[in-house]
């Protein structure tokens, strides 16, 4: 069964409130109207009574506008289509449009045809709207995830480097799966991309909450380790590379090579750090590969 309409109304005069609530009666008694008469049980109300499919609203109340309330609302998580109603001029209402609103009602022309017209339009708008932006969401992070081990790709890795904090430490890894072209020429590529997911997997199970890793290539892959220096990136390093050896019981053993460097503070974008580690994963590789490299560049 669908769930009927539920509308919040906040207006101080009763006469409006009335007129509202007589309004929907008479064209859409299917509504359910919540009444309120200031700022602050209006707010209690979408907090607790909700959730409202719209909200009524006026511009004059004891304790503020509605465009206070429009404002207030438009910045928390829960934000219905608001309607403004008032019984000034036009110019409000225009004030009200570029704050959020979805719309305005002056009260002098308010009819019941009109009133329920403006309320189920804001509601598709405000529907419509945000199957949109639920939809760039998803895009957006379709395309900073790896789509075979379900991680960051470099994409994504770029934008998480905009985020970091300069002013600490950070230390980031490069790994690289061992001899991954043998795995690949032995057992087919759908077992390459099973040891690939498998190595994400454990990767991720390797480091700590707050650490990111990325898919940077074909069998390479970055983590990112906030606030940590060289020593400390070593240890989660020699973990990660210790557990992936030891490997998952399914998917052909692979070993990986890992260059551990400590990053600058200038060098924290995705295509610098990369430059940062390459130069201890080589050195890595040289050694003769399954084991951790660090390079300092020059911290302390």
């Amino acid at each position: 069964m669908r769930k009927p309409t539920r509308l919040l109304l906040i207006d101080d005069d009763v006469v409006d409130r009335t007129r509202v609530r007589r309004h929907l009666a008479a064209v859409a008694p299917e509504i359910e109207v919540v009444a309120c008469e200031d700022l602050v049980s209006g707010h209690l109300a979408l907090q607790t009574n909700g959730p409202f499919d719209c909200v009524v609203v006026d511009f004059h109340l004891p304790d503020g506008s509605g465009l206070e309330f429009i404002n207030s609302a438009r910045s928390s998580s829960v934000s219905p289509p608001i309607l403004l109603l008032t019984g000034r001029s036009k110019d409000l209402g225009l004030e009200a449009l570029r704050a959020g609103a979805e719309d305005y009602l002056v009260k002098d022309n308010l009819d019941a045809d009109g009133l329920l017209r403006a309320v189920t339009h804001a509601i598709e708008r405000h529907r419509i709207r945000t199957e949109l932006e639920q939809s760039e969401a998803n895009l957006r992070e379709l395309s900073y995830s790896d789509p075979l081990t379900g991680m960051l790709n470099r994409r994504g890795l770029e934008e998480v480097c905009k985020t970091l904090d300069n002013g600490s430490r950070m230390s980031a890894l490069l790994i690289d799966c061992d001899d991954f072209k043998s795995i690949n020429d032995r057992f087919g590529h759908a077992a390459g991309d099973q040891v690939l997911c498998s190595v994400a997997r454990i990767l991720t199970d390797s480091l700590r909450g707050h650490d990111r890793v990325a898919r940077v290539g074909g069998d390479e892959f970055v983590a990112l380790l906030p606030g940590t220096g060289i020593a400390d990136a070593m240890g989660v390093g020699e973990r990660a590379q210790r557990q992936i050896a030891r490997g998952d019981g399914i998917s052909p053993a692979v070993s990986v090579s890992i260059g551990a460097a400590e990053i600058p503070a200038g060098a924290r974008s995705a295509t610098a750090l990369l430059a940062c580690t390459q130069q201890a994963l080589t050195q890595s590789k040289r050694l003769g590969k399954n084991r951790v490299t660090a390079m300092s560049h020059g911290q302390t």
